[in-house]
């Protein structure tokens, strides 16, 4: 019966030091960086023994090789057994953010902070998820009663780069003021004027754009500064910075491209189509808009080369649809095809018909 008891005794050792043993090598290789090597060593601990500790570190090993469906359902079989231990609770929200689930990344800070009360560290990654889930409203709410870090304002730079140009106009304009004026960065500066442009603040833009190209004297930046002055009718100065352009002597589609909208702004319909005709020739070049060249074959009876244009934009370019039909129903006028000009007017009833809906 003794010799019983000792073999049992002994094996629950042996059991114990092996399970430990894997447990610690599985810790050595993990803060060595050789996390598949570790998370076979948890494995095999959890063989022997379940719990949260455990599962704890087979989730963030998972995490650790960008496994996050592997480590979500090792994070969740941990919170089945301590559902309010913290160290499973964020690595469950850091989960979450990475799979792009930000609602229950959310869920998870928030439920940190009920059981441990509030901290900097959580309100801002619950601003942060607020913003990639595209709640700006919400995640700049938190943000504005944060002292935020350099590392956290790059963290919100990104994700606001990340958003379509005209979205959150606001928001960004304001973030990237403050951003701006603490770092006096050309990136920071270029950011805050595109944020400028989104909201259509002319005053400021202007002020801006001055800075940009006084700091970054570029072919690129005085392209910049050209269109700025082309949308706000201010041919002379817009020639002024497209020259500056051109001293750079680069071969610049873009800066023949400004020229033609200046001429025909200026209403030289035959000078607009030679630099726009130039512009073509670059297949490199993103001609996306080609109303003006369009509208210049047209003033110039050039309506078999109009006629292609216009209908490519009517098609495809919602912004110039209707301007594009218009100017091609008289097109067909002038080339006698009565069959395109039904096929006009029924496409721009159609669109009459869309915007009042």
């Amino acid at each position: 019966m003794y010799k019983i008891f000792l073999l049992i005794a002994l094996f629950i050792i042996f059991t114990s030091c092996s399970k430990g043993s894997d447990l610690n090598k599985g810790d050595v290789a993990f803060n060595k960086g050789e996390y598949q090597k570790a998370f076979e060593y948890y494995q095999k601990t959890l063989k022997s023994a379940e719990s949260d500790i455990i599962y704890h570190k087979l989730a963030k090993t998972s995490f650790a090789l960008k496994k996050y469906p592997q480590a979500n359902s090792f994070v969740k079989k941990g919170l089945e057994i301590e559902p309010k231990k913290e160290s499973l609770l964020l690595l469950n929200a850091q989960i979450a953010t990475e799979r792009g689930y930000f609602s229950e990344a959310i869920y998870s800070y928030k439920k940190i902070e009920e059981n441990y009360g509030e901290k900097e560290e959580y309100k801002f990654e619950i601003a942060k998820n607020y913003l990639l889930y595209k709640n700006v409203k919400d995640g700049f709410e938190i943000l504005k009663k944060l002292s935020l870090t350099q590392e956290q304002k790059e963290s919100i730079t990104k994700i606001l780069l990340s958003y379509p140009l005209d979205y959150a106009c606001s928001e960004k304009e304001s973030f990237f003021k403050d951003y701006y004026n603490e770092n006096q960065t050309v990136r920071a500066l270029r950011e805050y004027y595109n944020a400028v442009k989104c909201t259509k603040n002319i005053d400021i833009q202007e002020e801006l754009i001055k800075k940009l190209v006084e700091k970054e004297k570029t072919a690129s930046s005085y392209n910049e500064a050209a269109k700025f002055y082309i949308e706000k009718k201010d041919l002379h100065k817009a020639e002024e910075y497209i020259f500056e352009s051109e001293t750079m002597k680069m071969e610049q589609s873009e800066t023949q491209y400004l020229r033609g909208q200046i001429s025909y702004l200026n209403g030289d319909f035959e000078r607009a189509i030679l630099f726009f005709e130039k512009v073509l020739l670059d297949k490199n070049f993103n001609f996306e808009n080609k109303i003006y060249l369009g509208e210049s074959y047209y003033f110039t009876n050039k309506f078999e080369k109009a006629e292609p244009i216009l209908y490519e934009l009517m098609k495809n370019n919602k912004d110039y649809a209707l301007t594009a039909a218009i100017y091609l129903r008289n097109v067909y006028g002038k080339l006698n095809n009565p069959d395109k000009i039904k096929e006009i007017d029924f496409f721009i009833k159609w669109i009459h018909k869309s915007n009042k809906k």
